[in-house]
Order: structure tokens, then sequence, then C-alpha cells
């Protein structure tokens, strides 16, 4: 459902009880920052029965003042009062809909297919942005032509309701250390559009992943800007999906991982051990990767990990060729972490004993 861009006069008043940003808090004007023209900037949100978060996400989009917004909500079909909500607020949409659809992915494509933005992010129905997030975007966006990818600092809300410190994006400059041992700071990234055509469709909990690799691969660290200020908030509660299926993020990291791996050519018997294959996009290299460097990492983070519970489940053949691939990376390491595991395996010990 389309509505007017154009839409005026004040929101809808907040629920009763409500406090600060962004309940009751004035609207912050766009800051004259640039002189030129507002880039275009489009926001995705993505939502399936997160009633009780999502006015939240709303408000903060809509609030920040911003001249050239476009925003967007996929709802999944959502039965919660999720399509209430969004209703009140649909004078102030560029588009919205509500019917069933394939997951999370699937609904950020949706977005992203409407999207006319030349700077544009996902924004998920329980997390929210900061006072002022889209000026600051599109300030270091003014002044960083060759940017591709503009990143602030991510707060976390704790269920108590304390805000914590703000991490960013891990750029070390390292980009094995960059890409293995990645931070994300999803909700707080903006990338050029011509770097977030769409997301991969058959990862559902590393899609932010994913684009961060194709991106570091593509462009690698220069194109990126970071900016010191938090600029959005990722809500920590027992329903995210960060909380409840870790182990599904590892298993689909290690998958993202792989494909970049192919793009090297790396042996067959490493693409295995690092995860099964499956349907993805080709990855484009346009930046030096280090194959021997993203091998250490993968060992230190993954296979060493893979080789202890090799040997002390007894899965001998399993654990010598994962002993084999580890041996020229950590020559020193992977023995030792192969007989430990061997004699704890030996004394009936728990292996994180």
């Amino acid at each position: 459902m389309t509505s007017s861009p154009f839409a005026s006069g004040p929101l809808p008043p907040p629920p009763a009880g409500r406090q600060g940003w962004p309940w009751i808090e004035a609207t912050p004007p766009a800051a004259a920052i640039i002189s030129r023209q507002w880039p275009r900037i489009t926001v995705v949100t993505p939502s399936f029965n997160q009633a009780a978060y999502l006015e939240e996400t709303i408000r903060s989009v809509l609030l920040q003042g911003y001249p050239n917004l476009q925003y967007i909500i996929i709802d999944g079909g959502s039965t919660d009062g999720s399509v209430e909500i969004i209703r009140r607020y649909a004078p102030w949409l560029d588009y919205w809909e509500s019917e069933p659809d394939r997951g999370q992915s699937h609904a950020i494509n949706k977005g992203l297919a409407r999207a006319n933005g030349l700077w544009c992010n996902w924004l998920n129905s329980d997390d929210y942005l900061l006072p002022g997030a889209l000026a600051r975007i599109a300030g270091v966006a003014a002044g960083n032509p060759a940017a591709r990818l503009i990143a602030g600092r991510l707060r976390q809300l704790h269920p108590s309701g304390n805000l914590l410190p703000a991490p960013s994006v891990k750029l070390t400059g390292d980009a094995a250390d960059d890409l293995v041992n990645h931070r994300m700071a999803q909700p707080a990234m903006f990338y050029y559009r011509d770097c977030l055509s769409q997301v991969e469709e058959t990862l559902h909990l590393a899609m932010d992943f994913d684009l961060w690799m194709r991106f570091m691969a593509a462009y690698g660290a220069p194109a990126a800007r970071l900016i010191e200020d938090p600029v959005a908030v990722f809500r920590l509660h027992p329903a995210a999906k960060t909380a409840v299926q870790a182990a599904g993020f590892a298993a689909e990291e290690r998958r993202v991982l792989r494909h970049v791996f192919e793009a090297l050519h790396a042996e067959s018997a490493l693409l295995d051990a690092l995860a099964p294959d499956g349907p993805h996009q080709p990855v484009i290299l346009g930046t030096p990767l280090s194959l021997a460097q993203l091998t250490r990492a993968v060992v230190r983070r993954y296979l060493l990990g893979d080789l202890r519970r090799a040997v002390h489940r007894g899965g001998d053949v399993a654990a010598w060729q994962l002993l084999r691939l580890c041996l020229p990376h950590e020559p020193v390491r992977a023995p030792v972490t192969a007989a430990k595991a061997w004699l704890k395996r030996l004394l009936r010990r728990p292996l994180d004993a």
C-alpha cells in the first residue's frame, strides 16, 4: 500500500506513559551540515509479530526530521496488532504491505526492490534509530564521495532498560581478522545503493554478515567510513534471534566464509571442513585477500574446536583430516589440542573440563 510521501502534520500521539525518545521528545531538525541537496536515504523495516516494539521503531525513523527519506515497512502477515500500528502511521510511509513471506531475508529484499535511496539500510522492528542518525550519515556521505559504506556505533538495550556501551564495526585493516573475527553493527550500517541491491535469501540469521563479507571482498576497508557517534540501538530480549539461535548463527557464518574461500580457490577439504556447500550469489573479488591469512584465522576460530570435538568423540578419521588441515597453520596448537582431547577421552573427562 502506497501513501503520499508529502503527508504532513504531527504523528499520532504515543501510547500513554511513554517517555523520552522517540515518544514525547521534539522532532530533532536535520542540522544544516551540508550545503548541497540532502541525499535520498531508504530505510526498510521487515517485521513479523513484533507489535511490542514496532511503534518505537517506526517513530524513531519518522521523527528523524530528515528531509529526503524513503521509509518502507514489509510485514509478514502479523496477527498480533502490528498491522493496526502500521496503519496509524501509513500517511507518513512511502510504502507498506502485510502478507505472508518466506522470512526476514525475503522481506528485506521486497523492500529493497522498491528502494530509490542513494543510501540504504534495513532496521528490524525491535531496533530503533537515535536522534539525528540520518543527518549524521548524510553529512559523512557528503564529505566522502568515494565511500560505499558508512557505519556508526550501535548501542545495545538491555532488558533492564539500560543502554550498554556502543560497539562499532570491527575494521582494523587486517582483512582476514575483520572478516573471520568480525563484529557487526547492522542497524547502524548504511550501504551505497549499488552495494545493497539484495541480501541472500537462503540465509535467515547471517545475511548481514554475508553482505559485509561481499563488501569487504569487493571494496575493502578503504571504501568504509566509521562514525564515532552511536546512531542506532539493538534491543536485547529473550525472543531475539541472537538469544535463541546462537548455534544457527555460527553455522551460517561458516557457510558465508566458505563462499569467499571458494572464490579464492581453496582446497575442497578445507571448504568441506568449514561448511556444507549451498546456494549463494557469486563473490566478487575486487580487493586483495590472502588465502593463507584467512585460512589461519578460520583454523583458530573454528577448526581447532572441531578437531578437539572430533578427537573426544572418537571420530578418528575426521580428526586426522582436521589435524592435517590445521597443522600447517598451527604447528604447535593443533597437535597439543588433539593430545589434550585424546587424554580427556581416555580419562572420560568432559571436554570442557
